[in-house]
Order: C-alpha cells, then sequence, then structure tokens
C-alpha cells in the first residue's frame, strides 16, 4: 500500500512537471504591470492573484502584489500580508531589500522585518552558492578570449588584418566549446537565471551565442520559459540577437545595439511584433519587464516600428 502511494504521489508530480507552461502566468502578470503603470492597483491585484493559481509564483511578482497592496492600504491586514509578500519574494532568490531602497513603500517597514529580509536573503544566497559558481565559471570562458580581443586586438588592428582574422576564428572556437557546454549544463539543471541563482548575469552568454547553436538553444530554451526559469524577455534577446546576426531577421523587437535598435531586422509589422511577443508571454507593453522601472513610474511604453 505504501509503495502504491508513493507510486501514486511520483506520477502526479511527473505529469505536473510535463504540462507546466508559465506563458499563461506571464501574461496575467503583463497586464497587472501595465494596470500598475496606469495606478489601477486593485485591477492588478485581481491580476496578480490569478496568475499565482496557475503557477509558483515567481520573486519580482511578489514584490509586484507588495506595490498593489501598499497602494490599497485600506484593505484589512495589508501591512500583515505586503510582510508575506516580501518574505517570500527573498525566498525565491529576489533581492526585497534593495527593491525597497529603489522604490520605498508608502507602508513603514518593521525593523525587525528588514532583519528577517537579510537573514532569508543570506540563507538563499548560501543555498545557490554553487549554482552561482557554475555561472562564473561560464561567465570566465565566455570573457577570457573575448576581453584579449576588445582590448588589444581590435585596437590595433583592421577587420582585414590577418591577425584580426585569425583571432576571430579562435574566439569562435571557444565560444562554441562553451556554448556546447553549458547547453549541456541547461538540459541537465535548467537554466540559472534568477529563479535557481537570483541573477541573470547568464543573459551574457545567450547573447553571444553562434549561429549554429540557435536552433538547438531556442529549442532548449523555450522549454526552460514554460517552466519559469529563463524570463521571455531574455529568450527573446537571445532570439532575436542571433538571428539578426545570421540571418538579418528578428521577432520580438528586443535586439539593440548598445542604445540604438538593430535597424536592419526590423522588416516586420507592429501587428506580429505584438504577436510573437504574446506567443511567448512577452509583454505588448513594455520592451523588459523592468519591475522596478514600473514601479517607480520610469518604464516607458514601446516605441514601435
Amino acid at each position: 500500500m505504501k509503495s502504491y502511494s508513493i507510486l501514486c504521489i511520483f506520477i502526479i508530480l511527473s505529469f505536473k512537471l510535463l504540462s507546466q507552461n508559465y506563458i499563461p502566468y506571464y501574461k496575467l502578470v503583463n497586464e497587472a504591470e501595465f494596470k500598475v503603470y496606469n495606478k489601477q492597483y486593485k485591477e492588478a491585484l485581481s491580476l496578480i492573484n490569478n496568475a499565482f493559481k496557475l503557477e509558483e509564483p515567481l520573486a519580482k511578482d511578489y514584490f509586484l502584489k507588495a506595490i498593489c497592496l501598499d497602494k490599497l492600504i485600506t484593505i484589512k491586514h495589508t501591512q500583515k500580508k505586503i510582510a508575506e509578500c516580501l518574505k517570500n519574494a527573498a525566498l525565491r532568490n529576489g533581492r526585497p531589500i534593495y527593491w525597497i531602497s529603489k522604490n520605498p513603500l508608502d507602508i513603514k517597514i518593521d525593523t525587525n522585518l528588514i532583519f528577517e529580509l537579510k537573514a532569508i536573503e543570506a540563507n538563499q544566497n548560501l543555498k545557490t552558492k554553487a549554482n552561482y559558481s557554475d555561472i562564473e565559471y561560464f561567465l570566465a570562458n565566455d570573457q577570457r578570449y573575448r576581453k584579449i580581443f576588445t582590448d588589444s586586438i581590435m585596437v590595433y588592428f583592421n577587420k582585414e588584418d590577418i591577425e584580426y582574422i585569425n583571432y576571430s576564428k579562435f574566439v569562435e572556437k571557444q565560444d562554441s566549446i562553451n556554448q556546447t557546454e553549458f547547453l549541456d549544463y541547461i538540459k541537465q539543471y535548467n537554466y540559472p537565471g534568477i529563479r535557481k541563482t537570483g541573477t541573470n548575469l547568464s543573459s551574457t552568454i545567450l547573447i553571444h551565442l553562434n549561429c549554429i547553436f540557435l536552433d538547438e538553444y531556442k529549442h532548449t530554451l523555450s522549454e526552460q520559459l514554460k517552466k519559469g526559469y529563463i524570463h521571455p524577455f531574455y529568450y527573446a534577446q537571445m532570439v532575436d540577437r542571433i538571428s539578426c546576426l545570421c540571418n538579418n531577421e528578428s521577432s520580438y523587437y528586443t535586439y539593440t545595439i548598445g542604445k540604438s535598435v538593430e535597424k536592419k531586422c526590423l522588416n516586420i509589422d507592429k501587428n506580429q511584433i505584438i504577436k510573437n511577443r504574446l506567443s511567448i508571454g512577452l509583454s505588448p507593453y513594455f520592451k523588459h519587464s523592468g519591475i522596478l522601472r514600473i514601479a517607480i513610474n520610469q518604464q516607458k511604453l514601446i516605441s514601435y516600428p
């Protein structure tokens, strides 16, 4: 009987993992962010609560909920609910203390709560230390030869020089080795984004992707997106950047060089961009789902081509 019960639990958990899809969750949160942008906090709170019923809530969305509750201070037991949201954000590798410092809430935050949040964040840092070390390993490999290239080769040689060409090929070869290893790591351990590590530093590796890996990374990361391990923006940024460099095309209007949009890859109309963004749970309103920018009203709506 005990063995049968364990088997049933295993089957239920396996089915839940296989059926996991964060895209409907992201869509509701996107609408909530837009409501916050328009100061419609009650409507935003309702959307967030509906999203939380679909999948395991993510750290930034608990903070978004805290912002809504803060603006609806007349609700009974609001202070207790805000504290719960902040602690839940910290338990999911969020940085509520930093977020509060950049976006002070109207409600007074108790000193004891700050101490508790610091303790939770410190404990989570210990739990994710191994995962963060993995990121440092892949980032070091990503930057090791690229730094020499940008600091020395690009300074003293032209693109036509044999030294420039040979070193470019060498960096590309090293990138391929690192990116193959990183892809294998993702398949085995899941993408090391905020949910696993508390940071989005891994996205640096994605924007240096070799063209030959684009399709396999797209397939693997689309599954990771559905599981909630990579945010739609970082998936879209990778696809747009590499597709633009390799195929002169983009889909999600996220690819920029510095602060300038890569014009050659924008041969796509507004309606198609919005359709593409919605298909992966990416906001049709903001280029990036930046919780702090939305919270302090510094977020700007997308200016579509």
